[in-house]
């Protein structure tokens, strides 16, 4: 690796890290207004919608972005074009399938995943929340795209941006909501609107960078499907996987703590003001994640650089295979 491709790393991990950075802060601030506005039962409201927008935002900044990147790099180095027809395309279709399934299940099965939070009131929460997974295949094809040219720039600003938008229409409701005494469950649909609007306020700022990200080339090669699929699942899920383990966590909790404290002998708005105190420190634990998870995110198309250049004739003997 060169000086100047090792300088552009550095400052393309850098600006990514300081975006992730700015990013959390502002998630782990509005949280603040946002408890201290609708009390320990809106914050509990949120907290039971929030792992599932959460794992929509992952899927969509790190897990898809990375295997795209990885990808893109790979085939790039095989010499063949990235075209809007056997690259673009079949990847966005891909991702369509993917997140249009979780879209389908959460859809379809609000009211039994509500009924085993023990809340049937979040039912209609969860069913609007579906539909935060239908923005992530474009917002994640266009970062993969900028990931694998290390241009980060894009990608901290789509991040910002979305991060902004989120907070000033969840503080929004919040103010909204706690002056004029409405139903604290408005602030789990306030959330969703935030993540709609604010997926595609990320997506409107990765397209004005991307006039020259998608080529419409025309190429001859077969189309891989096989290693698409298998690359978006396996590497995509297991890049999310690991930016999410606190998620996971939370998303335990979600289906957990309320019916174990109910069962402990608790009524059930205790039980729902005492998750709502619980989750108040989550904000302050995810803070500690970004720096790693930038970084590596910023490396992974050197990676695949590096080790395209070890393994070229393995490469080109299992594209052949498929």
């Amino acid at each position: 690796m060169g000086v100047n491709e090792t300088n552009k790393l550095v400052k393309s991990a850098l600006l990514l890290t300081a975006g992730g950075l700015i990013s959390k802060v502002l998630s782990a601030g509005y949280r603040i207004p946002l408890q201290n506005l609708t009390g320990d039962i809106g914050f509990y409201i949120y907290q039971q919608i929030y792992p599932i927008l959460g794992i929509a935002l992952m899927l969509s900044l790190y897990g898809f972005p990375s295997a795209i990147s990885k990808m893109a790099v790979e085939w790039k180095q095989t010499g063949k074009k990235l075209t809007f027809k056997t690259f673009h395309l079949p990847i966005l279709f891909i991702l369509l399938c993917i997140n249009g399934s979780m879209f389908l299940f959460l859809l379809l099965n609000a009211d039994l995943l509500a009924a085993w939070v023990g809340d049937e009131r979040l039912a209609g929460i969860y069913r609007f929340g579906a539909f935060t997974f239908l923005v992530i295949p474009f917002t994640a094809l266009l970062r993969g795209m900028f990931q694998s040219n290390h241009s980060m720039k894009p990608v901290a600003f789509s991040q910002i941006g979305e991060q902004l938008v989120r907070v000033c229409i969840i503080v929004g409701a919040a103010v909204i909501i706690s002056t004029q005494q409405n139903d604290l469950y408005n602030i789990g649909q306030a959330a969703v609107w935030a993540a709609i609007l604010g997926s595609i306020t990320a997506l409107f700022i990765l397209i004005l960078y991307s006039d020259k990200q998608i080529k419409r080339q025309e190429d001859t090669f077969a189309i891989p499907w096989n290693y698409y699929v298998s690359t978006l699942l396996i590497l995509g899920l297991a890049a999310t996987l690991n930016h999410m383990v606190l998620l996971v966590i939370q998303f335990a909790d979600t289906f957990t703590l309320l019916p174990s404290l109910i069962g402990y002998g608790l009524d059930k708005q205790t039980a729902m003001e005492a998750k709502g105190v619980f989750d108040r420190g989550q904000p302050l634990i995810q803070l500690g994640i970004v720096l790693g998870s930038s970084f590596a995110l910023a490396l992974l198309p050197s990676i695949s650089r590096k080790r395209w250049r070890k393994t070229r004739k393995l490469f080109i003997f299992i594209y052949e295979g498929l």
